[in-house]
C-alpha cells in the first residue's frame, strides 16, 4: 500500500504543484476528442512552439544580457533597482546603452526615451522573419567586444 496522501497526483515520483496540475489539465483539454494522429500533430506543434520560445529566449539573453542582470543582484542592488537606479557601473551602462542604441532601442532603464524598448518582441519577430543568421552575427559582434561588469 502506498503512503501517498489520498487524492494527490504524482508526477515523476514527486507530488504535483498547482502549476503542473493546471498544465496537465490544459494538455488533456486540448486533446479531448482528437484522434491519435491529431494528438500527434498538436504535440508536434506545441513542441515546435516550445523550441522556438527557448531559442528566442537564448538569443535575447545573448543580445540583451542587461535585462537578466537582476538575477545576480544582492539585496542592496534590489533596493536600488526598486528606486529606478541601475546599480551597474557607469562604464557598463554606457556600453549597454551604446549597444542598444546601435540596434535602435532605448537605453536600459532609460526614462523619457522615445525609442522602442520591446527587445524580446523584436528578437521574436526577427526569428519569425527568418533572420536568425543576422541575429547570430549581431550576437557574435557584441560578444566579441563584451567586457565584464
Amino acid at each position: 500500500m502506498s503512503n501517498r496522501p489520498i487524492g494527490q497526483r504524482w508526477c515523476g515520483g514527486q507530488p504535483m504543484n498547482r502549476a503542473k496540475k493546471e498544465e496537465l489539465k490544459r494538455y488533456h483539454e486540448a486533446r479531448k476528442g482528437l484522434t491519435p494522429e491529431e494528438i500527434a500533430a498538436v504535440d508536434a506543434r506545441e513542441a515546435a512552439e516550445k523550441a522556438f520560445d527557448r531559442d528566442a529566449q537564448r538569443m535575447h539573453r545573448r543580445l540583451f544580457p542587461e535585462e537578466y542582470d537582476f538575477y545576480g543582484d544582492e539585496i542592496v542592488d534590489v533596493k536600488l533597482r526598486a528606486q529606478g537606479i541601475n546599480p551597474m557601473s557607469a562604464e557598463y551602462i554606457a556600453r549597454t546603452d551604446a549597444r542598444r542604441a546601435a540596434l535602435g532601442f532605448a537605453g536600459y532603464m532609460a526614462k523619457n526615451d522615445s525609442r522602442p524598448d520591446n527587445t524580446m518582441g523584436w528578437v521574436r519577430q526577427m526569428m519569425l522573419d527568418g533572420r536568425r543568421d543576422e541575429l547570430e552575427r549581431l550576437c557574435q559582434r557584441f560578444e566579441d567586444t563584451k567586457v565584464e561588469t
